[in-house]
């Protein structure tokens, strides 16, 4: 994973100037205005909630001039559809216009009603596609991941983006975008209609917008610090919880429930501490407006009653401004927290793009073709290889395993050979050198064509929390009933299968633990041979096994080998001496090569590593008294 990457994730770097901008161009280029149809119905009902809002508070002003007629009321002029437009200068009160009117309310309510439900179901539901969508494209990316790049972040922090960031990333779309546009599109109608009634008083209702800015704009800078903090932390905890499940056994056999318990709080308290600083400033922006609301209402009430004492301010005017006025402050309160909402989605988007933008180390290269089917002759030709870290793994390694060879690396731990093997599915890429599979660059091919014709045994075998059919079928999902039974016999599998509640309908379990460790590496090599590849890749396939079940799966596993390529890592060297070539791996080189009675016969590091082995299986126990 890249340095940049890595510090975004950790929240190391920080943002940059311009970033929210182009977050939020991108998520609406790439998320939002795919989605017209809906998005654009959605902002048609939000412009008939503001319209409605607005008119239903304007309409106040009119029923009053209608109700008690003292003067010649404009407001009235303003409103379509009255049967007599306002009564002269001390007649009688016009009950039919009010009746009209009391319509006009009545009808513009319930479409104010149901335009907020219809707007509200359409983003909620376009939040949730968006929502799906990005974590699809995640969780795409993420695997697509080389397993060095994988390995510099913890898959915690990676679990937390995928669910924490993009929930985050939800809520924004869902309300604060929404909600920013149809309040603040409320507010300025609802400030139209008070610069309609008396445009002096609206300068006066107006005054403390900016004061209100001002406040808003410190608070975002100080939630933004803290919605990077809070998804950081939330990702350490997601870490430590995957942690210590994954590593449950190790954590009852030490007694370390206290200590486990104890980085959980720690980590909780710490998120708690940042989730409680941020609720305070995203509450501290109701009071503030209400606050300022304080200071102005009045000043409008008594700025108002003097101009319609002693000025030209008809009562109805009088009523519309202050309506508007103590109206509009809700959505311009509601606008100032989404402000703020919409920072902590902001935040979290620019976590995911970065993810999403770091591009795949292990790519198809373009032009790339797919790999014909194989005869399987390997070639290592001159390959360095250093991992991310800058441990160097292989110098200079260079052999080949003809078609159908059995062919097996031994040497002692680090010297290289698991990264052989994790080199030839390109689970790395080299770093200098050639590998070559009937002598195609495996660099030159496509990685679903070079990857179909090879079959991975590991050493400590992955189980998914699926049933064991599913299990064995991993990679070959079209394989018929016959194909399956014959792969979990073959490997030794199908008594302990039969006894299993439902046999190869039964879940094994997370990661299998429900199986013994020999059951788990008996269904990984089953897996191994329903897919019947021409390369077959062994990282001590038969380590967990007991003796008797390891007689077995070893002939099974001669009779899968005939007519493929096998490369074999082997610690025991008694599982290998049958071995076509066998390769010493030292210091990321090969130093020896031969069959075993050809090594034996050398006396190298391969005699060596042999007597070593045999001598410590033959050498006597001592005596209890000796212990």
């Amino acid at each position: 994973m890249s340095d940049a990457l890595n510090e975004i994730v950790m929240g190391l770097r920080k943002p940059q100037p311009g970033d929210d901008r182009r977050v939020v161009m991108r998520l609406l280029r790439e998320h939002v205005f795919p989605k017209w149809g809906v998005f654009g119905l959605a902002i048609a009902l939000m412009v008939v909630v503001a319209f409605t809002t607005t008119y239903t508070t304007f309409l106040i002003g009119p029923a009053v001039e209608n109700m008690f007629p003292a003067e010649e009321g404009h407001l009235s002029k303003l409103v379509p559809g009255l049967p007599s437009v306002a009564p002269d200068a001390g007649s009688g009160p016009n009950f039919e216009a009010v009746l009209w009117i009391a319509l006009q309310a009545g009808v513009g309510l319930l479409l104010l009603a149901a335009a907020t439900y219809g707007h509200s179901v359409l983003i909620a539901v376009a939040g949730v596609r968006i929502v799906n969508e990005l974590q699809s494209r995640l969780y795409a990316h993420i695997l697509d991941f080389d397993l060095g790049r994988l390995a510099m972040t913890h898959s915690g922090r990676l679990a937390s983006s995928i669910i924490a960031d993009t929930a985050a990333v939800r809520w924004s779309v869902s309300n604060a975008v929404t909600e920013i546009f149809k309040n603040g599109l409320t507010a300025v109608s609802l400030i139209v209609v008070l610069y309609l009634a008396h445009w002096k008083i609206a300068i006066l209702a107006t005054v403390v917008l900016p004061i209100l800015v001002l406040i808003l704009k410190s608070l975002v800078r100080q939630l933004k610090k803290l919605t990077q903090r809070r998804l950081v932390e939330s990702g350490t905890m997601t870490a430590l919880l995957m942690e210590s499940l994954d590593g449950i056994r190790i954590v009852k056999a030490y007694g370390q429930e206290a200590r486990e318990i104890e980085r959980m709080r720690a980590s909780l308290a710490r998120l708690r501490h940042l989730e409680i600083r941020s609720q305070r400033i995203q509450q501290f922006v109701g009071p503030v407006t209400e606050a300022l609301s304080s200071l102005s209402v009045p000043l409008i009430i008594v700025y108002g009653g003097y101009e319609a004492i002693y000025g030209s301010l008809s009562a109805g005017q009088l009523v519309v401004i202050i309506a508007a006025a103590m109206r509009a402050y809700q959505p311009l309160k509601s606008l100032s927290k989404m402000q703020l909402i919409l920072t902590e989605g902001m935040t979290a988007a620019r976590r995911i793009f970065a993810i999403l933008d770091e591009p795949p180390a292990i790519a198809d290269a373009p032009g790339a073709r797919a790999l014909p089917p194989v005869r399987g002759r390997i070639e290592f030709d001159d390959v360095h290889f250093a991992y991310p870290d800058g441990t160097k793994a292989l110098n200079g390694l260079s052999l080949v395993v003809e078609p159908g060879q059995k062919a097996a690396l031994v040497g002692a731990s680090g010297a290289g050979k698991t990264t052989i093997l994790n080199l030839l599915p390109r689970f790395y890429d080299v770093s200098e050198g050639a590998i070559r599979i009937d002598g195609h660059d495996v660099r030159e091919v496509t990685l679903e064509s070079l990857r179909r014709q090879q079959a991975l045994v590991t050493q400590d075998p992955f189980l998914f929390d699926e049933t064991v059919r599913r299990n064995v079928a991993y990679g070959r999902e079209e394989a018929s009933e016959e194909e399956i039974r014959a792969a979990v016999a073959g490997a030794n599998a199908e008594e302990f299968v039969a006894r299993l509640p439902g046999g190869l309908e039964a879940r094994v379990g997370e990661q299998g633990n429900r199986l013994s460790g020999g059951q788990r590496q008996r269904l990984a090599i089953a897996r191994a041979m329903l897919r019947n590849a021409p390369i077959l890749l062994l990282d001590e396939a038969t380590s967990a096994l007991d003796s008797e079940s390891e007689r077995a799966v070893q002939i099974a596993l001669a009779h899968l080998m005939e007519g493929r390529t096998s490369l074999v890592i082997a610690h025991r060297l008694s599982t290998i001496m049958d071995a076509d070539v066998i390769f010493v791996v030292d210091a990321g080189k090969v130093v020896e090569r031969g069959t075993h009675g050809e090594l034996i016969a050398l006396g190298g590091l391969y005699a060596r590593l042999h007597r070593t082995q045999f001598e410590r299986a033959d050498m006597p126990l001592p005596a209890l008294s000796e212990a």
